[in-house]
């Protein structure tokens, strides 16, 4: 049986003439600043570890429910009940003797050292969202509310009222011409600025978990209760893939950089790598027994980091496997083989492609993010 059985080619992908032009001052902005970043970048392996810079937060103000960072790591925002703190110039905080070690702790007070205070929301801020410019943070609550809030006003520049049950995920596309958000409500929500709700993507009564947009922004990533991971097209609001893997929820979901792959993790302690193109299983991963609270790849397609919020941050080579995926015979890479004969594997799949682990046994994880020059950040706070 082929791993093809357990997905579901429904379309296939638009014309590259569909795909969204990318605005001019971003891609300035990439080719002066972050394409030099990228060039510089330093090569993740076995012999050379990430460099790491985790700000553990303090606030007096009350308990902080979520944190996130700008593509670029400059800014960071934290949200303490329903107040959003704004931080700027993230990399000035970080004290002069420290400035050159490869893991770097450092606390960080957000009352003494943020920018700006968002007010607005009436319940818990449970999500926020850094657009690519950096000019637009977009935020969820309990108060059943999205905002948009300039980054140069620091003052709200849109509410969007549509789901009926909180919103679990909201997430921009790298020209910033919608915002994608999904709920427990059952459904993912496209907005478009002048039009409110451009589509309302209906999940077969689930609860969707999390969305990531594909490079291109032509299409959204959804991850169901029910385990089930779809590829939605943005233009026209219909399914163009099913990937149904997971024995249990799939609680996180996320684009490869060269749009090729996706990677999704579920409540079945298992993260799984699809070749969309193909609709078949890339890699099975199973080290961390807890949830996996975020994904991240770097922009060149080099390394996959899994991190499991109370556990610990692992590093995968994703290019390795990859590569391994698309020339080697072995039958772990088969297409021939079914997903139940593929997850014997998997402590093959760790042997060979994990590089480092990081252990969080004394920090929760709020939010992370990969510069394109490899540097990985990390906010967190103290275990209680």
């Amino acid at each position: 049986m082929r791993t093809t059985a357990f997905t579901e080619l429904l379309a296939y992908a638009p014309l590259i003439s569909h795909v969204p032009p990318t605005l001019a001052d971003y891609m300035k902005s990439v080719k002066d600043d972050q394409f030099h970043r990228y060039q510089t970048r330093k090569l993740l392996n076995q012999n050379a570890i990430p460099d790491i810079r985790m700000f553990i937060v303090e606030c007096n103000a009350g308990m902080v429910s979520c944190a996130s960072y700008s593509q670029d790591a400059t800014m960071l925002g934290v949200a303490v009940q329903h107040r959003i703190f704004v931080l700027v110039d993230v990399e000035k905080f970080i004290d002069e003797q420290q400035s050159n070690m490869t893991f770097i702790r450092q606390q960080l007070n957000i009352e003494n050292r943020s920018k700006a205070v968002l007010d607005g929301h009436t319940g818990i801020v449970r999500n926020l969202e850094f657009a690519p410019f950096n000019n637009v943070l977009v935020s969820s609550a309990d108060d059943l509310t999205i905002r948009v809030w300039s980054m140069e006003l620091f003052t709200c520049l849109r509410v969007y009222n549509g789901h009926s049950s909180a919103v679990s995920r909201v997430c921009f596309p790298s020209h910033y011409k919608f915002i994608a958000s999904c709920s427990y409500d059952k459904t993912v929500h496209i907005w478009v600025e002048g039009q409110n709700v451009m589509h309302i993507l209906e999940n077969d009564q689930l609860e969707v978990y999390d969305i990531d947009v594909h490079p291109n922004n032509n299409y959204v990533a959804s991850a169901a209760s029910n385990g089930t991971v779809i590829i939605w097209n943005v233009i026209y609001g219909n399914k163009m893939r099913i990937f149904k893997g997971h024995q249990a929820g799939a609680v996180r979901v996320k684009f490869s950089a060269c749009g090729r792959y996706l990677v999704s993790s579920g409540k079945d302690r298992t993260t799984l790598i699809w070749d969309i193109q193909d609709t078949s299983i890339v890699g099975i991963l199973r080290l961390h027994s807890t949830d996996i609270t975020s994904i991240i790849i770097t922009e060149d397609n080099a390394q996959l980091v899994l991190i499991s919020n109370t556990e610990f941050i692992s590093f995968w080579r994703i290019s390795k496997m990859i590569s391994d995926y698309r020339n080697d015979k072995a039958p772990m890479y088969s297409q021939e083989y079914n997903f139940a004969e593929k997850k014997k594997y998997w402590q093959d799949w760790q042997t060979k492609y994990l590089v480092h682990l990081i252990s969080l046994d004394k920090h929760n994880v709020l939010g992370a993010t990969v510069t394109h020059g490899n540097e990985f950040y990390v906010a967190c706070v103290p275990k209680v």
